[in-house]
């Protein structure tokens, strides 16, 4: 090795002295480490800074608010207290469907490699084979306990509200007479309940058949006076 070259402490390489960096600690000496390796090592430095801010921003985002989980889009989920420390650590968004929630949900990674989704009400109550979760308030956003309970599809579906251009479930407006009738399905049967003068009489006729055929599962109209 001549008085021009210097091993590097980190490749092990012999190089010119022309590729180390200069050391102003010392008047004739040089960097141990070369040009390249403290590149490198600059590069891995940063890489790590940005890791370590990432994780931090996630962190951030998951922490809840007002005992509440963050979800994306500015959306927050509602959980019981004993649930909100397990659920805060993973990373959770709202599912749209037509500009409106439908579910708090995560993505997953299945046991055969592909990508999943977790919904935050399955991770509350487990899983139920023929069984989906059904809320009681029809908000999807909250999942505590007291508002989730197990309901078949069919049950799931009719504590749903499908509101026309009447304002209200089952109430359909006849364009010829002007009068208002009022039907329910039933085990995929339509159910005549009557023809009304308002539309308000006709919800009441639904709202007193959903009771009596649905049961909790009823998703009633709001009819002013009742």
């Amino acid at each position: 090795m001549s008085t021009s070259e210097k091993r590097c402490t980190r490749c092990k390489r012999l190089k010119h002295l022309s590729d180390f960096y200069p050391d102003r600690r010392v008047v004739t000496g040089t960097y141990a480490r070369c040009k390249s390796c403290c590149l490198e090592v600059q590069h891995a430095s940063s890489r790590m800074e940005r890791s370590v801010l990432r994780e931090h921003i996630i962190a951030e985002r998951r922490k809840p608010v007002d005992g509440k989980i963050p979800l994306t889009r500015g959306f927050f989920a509602e959980v019981d207290p004993e649930d909100l420390v397990r659920l805060s650590a993973f990373s959770w968004r709202v599912s749209i469907k037509r500009r409106k929630p439908v579910a708090a949900c995560r993505r997953i990674r299945l046991s055969n490699g592909a990508g999943g989704v977790r919904y935050m009400a399955t991770e509350i109550m487990g899983e139920n084979p023929g069984k989906v979760i059904d809320h009681w308030d029809r908000n999807p956003l909250n999942n505590r306990r007291s508002n989730l309970r197990w309901a078949t599809s069919l049950q799931n579906s009719r504590n749903r509200m499908c509101p026309n251009r009447t304002g209200y479930k089952g109430v359909y407006r006849n364009k010829r007479s002007g009068r208002f009738r009022a039907t329910i399905w039933i085990t995929k049967k339509q159910i005549w309940l009557g023809s009304f003068p308002t539309a308000r009489q006709a919800a009441q006729a639904y709202n007193s058949a959903a009771i009596r055929d649905f049961g909790t599962f009823a998703c009633l109209n709001k009819v002013e006076g009742d």
